[in-house]
């Protein structure tokens, strides 16, 4: 009888390996999610053009407060903000560099270049004459918007994020918030300008990631067979299989007896995969399909539910051995009995 598990947590090791290394590339992925990125970077990045066009009461007091900090930390914040970006741009591109990923330094590149290009046509485009004229009696030096410095490094550390093993991303996400402040104390970029250079550096690294890919973050086939021996399924012969659905990962298998499996490994992307192939089913058919699973483990029990349902019927589909959520991770994993046949979309 299939079961359907829910998480067990299990022992990780630490996640403080090495500070600059890269994650093992088990391939390229292009995430639903990064279309959402791009959306919600561009929207806001509008909301602090916005914002850029008034200089509230909020940002004044934003401003003080930041600029009333110790001396000490605002010095070691506008050293960040000089010479410590440059040093975090190339240490980011040495990085790359010593993985030989083609990928990951044209990533950076487009990063880097495009960016700075972007922002500067941006900066030429808004203007915001009554800002000027009102920040002038707050303000020594107004800046522009977006900040050239922030939406450049914003860009290639969120590029370079998927790439990096996890110390070198919290290390990242430090230096960003303080090159931040800095930027607020500094009258280099005040809040909203602040805002919208790092939502714009999101979204170009969002769009970079859709059209050069990133690292799929998916387990490897000897982490898939380690997760389902914690839960008492024995397999052997693990490898990626060559049949893929967008939002997850799909593995080939041999249980101990001989039984061929396919594992279905459902990511965090898979609800926006689900997402977007509604639009696109709304747009196109004028109708969105079945309602949205928002959970994971919500959208595999569903899935084994139709399978279980199917076999009862008598319909011929895979058998389910089990739902569960396993792993260190808590990935959603749904393990079948393996089928031969042409799938619907290689029958003619």
């Amino acid at each position: 009888m299939p079961t359907v598990q829910r998480r067990r947590r299990l022992p990780t090791k630490a996640g403080w390996v090495t500070l600059f290394g890269v994650v093992p590339d088990h391939g390229l992925h292009r995430r639903a999610s990064d279309v959402f990125r791009v959306i919600a970077g561009i929207v806001l990045f509008a909301l602090g053009t916005v914002g850029a066009l008034s200089y509230s009461k909020l940002e004044r007091s934003i401003h003080s407060a930041v600029e009333s900090l110790p001396d000490p930390l605002l010095r070691v914040a506008t050293i960040a903000n000089g010479g410590g970006v440059v040093v975090a741009i190339v240490v980011v591109y040495a990085i790359a560099l010593s993985s030989r990923r083609i990928r990951f330094i044209s990533g950076l590149s487009i990063a880097l270049v495009g960016g700075s290009l972007l922002t500067l046509g941006l900066q030429h485009v808004i203007d915001a004459p009554a800002v000027i004229g009102a920040a002038a009696k707050e303000l020594s030096h107004y800046p522009q918007y977006p900040p050239l410095r922030l939406t450049v490094l914003a860009a290639v550390f969120f590029v370079a994020g998927p790439e990096l093993t996890r110390p070198s991303r919290r290390l990242m996400t430090t230096l960003l918030t303080i090159v931040a402040v800095s930027a607020v104390a500094r009258t280099e970029g005040y809040p909203a300008g602040v805002f919208g250079a790092i939502a714009l550096g999101w979204a170009l690294a969002a769009a970079i990631h859709l059209i050069l890919g990133s690292p799929d973050g998916a387990p490897d086939p000897n982490e898939v067979s380690s997760d389902l021996d914690s839960i008492d399924i024995s397999v052997d012969d693990v490898s990626v299989s060559s049949v893929q659905a967008w939002g997850e990962k799909a593995y080939s298998a041999t249980r101990s007896d001989g039984t061929p499996l396919r594992i279905i490994v459902i990511g965090r992307d898979a609800t926006d995969a689900q997402l977007l192939t509604k639009i696109g089913r709304f747009l196109w058919y004028k109708d969105s399909g079945p309602v949205l699973s928002f959970g994971r483990q919500q959208q595999i029990e569903h899935r084994a539910f139709a399978l279980l349902l199917a076999e009862r019927a008598g319909v011929q589909v895979p058998s389910v051995v089990t739902a569960a959520t396993i792993g260190s991770r808590g990935d959603a994993t749904l393990v079948l009995e393996a089928i031969k046949g042409d799938t619907l979309d290689q029958m003619k």
